[in-house]
């Protein structure tokens, strides 16, 4: 909806001048005096009006990523009249200017969008009188923001395989395309020919996060965002991870692979129930 939300000092400045020079008018029947109304008036006409005409004709696009993190910049792609100014209360807090091209923000708060609701503003081309629009953008994939891991250490957690840590089942004679890393080398000294080592895998150590989001709310993004650094920590260091989070369908156990995979599931999570079964404290 497109209404006028300030009147600036000049506007005022020129209507109390108009109603000065008016007075003057009146009582002195000068001629000048009466020009002088009529112009001051006329610019502030034009001054009030002409932003509510450049709103109402406004053409703005905003195309942001399907991904982003709390914190860190976020494109946007933008088209954009000249002299309008905006927010994404959804995204961020704060006045951003809007121009044809890229701009980034820094988004403040986690979730998934499937629209944004961009707040447009314009007071040109004098200023005087700022007016509004609200423009509702749908998106054409869902734009997830995930929490800023927070910097954490996997304590007495060595999770990665050594290749020690193999069950040996057998060895065999080497077949091209083989890893050097399965050479049997006693083996292979005593026969003379490379031989490998046939194994059942390597046990992989198994991480399970419970993420909680359940209690006042100033710990909720804390939380969100130690278990984005414990989820990435676990999988750096090679450990399968399983985060346990609640969704606006219910609770959701799965496995994540990546940073990605983490940032994801974390931007969905939600206050809600989850499992009491194996739960870890945040």
């Amino acid at each position: 909806m497109l209404h006028p939300s300030r009147v600036k000092g000049p506007a005022l400045v020129m209507t109390a001048l108009a109603a000065a020079f008016f007075g003057i008018s009146r009582t002195s029947g000068s001629g000048w005096a009466t020009v002088l109304v009529a112009t001051l008036l006329g610019a502030v006409a034009t001054g009030s009006l002409m932003p509510a005409l450049i709103l109402a004709r406004a053409n703005v696009t905003v195309t942001p990523p399907i991904d982003g993190t709390v914190s860190v910049p976020l494109p946007l792609q933008i088209t954009s009249t000249t002299g309008l100014t905006g927010s994404i209360p959804a995204l961020a807090t704060g006045t951003i200017h809007l121009a044809t091209g890229t701009l980034s923000i820094r988004p403040d708060r986690r979730g998934v969008h499937d629209f944004l609701d961009l707040e447009l503003r314009c007071a040109a081309p004098l200023g005087m009188v700022e007016w509004t629009r609200t423009r509702h953008i749908t998106l054409a994939s869902p734009l997830q923001i995930g929490p800023f891991p927070s910097d954490v250490q996997l304590l007495d957690c060595d999770t990665t395989p050594d290749v020690g840590d193999e069950d040996l089942r057998g060895i065999r004679e080497y077949i091209p395309g083989d890893s050097s890393r399965k050479l049997h080398w006693p083996a292979t000294a005593r026969t003379g020919k490379m031989m490998i080592r046939e194994t059942d895998g390597i046990t992989v150590a198994q991480v399970v996060i419970v993420v909680d989001l359940n209690g006042p709310q100033p710990a909720v993004e804390p939380t969100a965002s130690r278990a984005a650094g414990l989820a990435n920590a676990a999988l750096s260091r090679g450990a399968t991870v399983v985060l346990v989070t609640a969704e606006p369908a219910g609770p959701v156990t799965g496995m994540v692979t990546s940073p990605l995979d983490v940032n994801r599931r974390l931007a969905r999570a939600i206050v809600g129930p989850v499992p009491a079964a194996d739960r870890l404290r945040l």
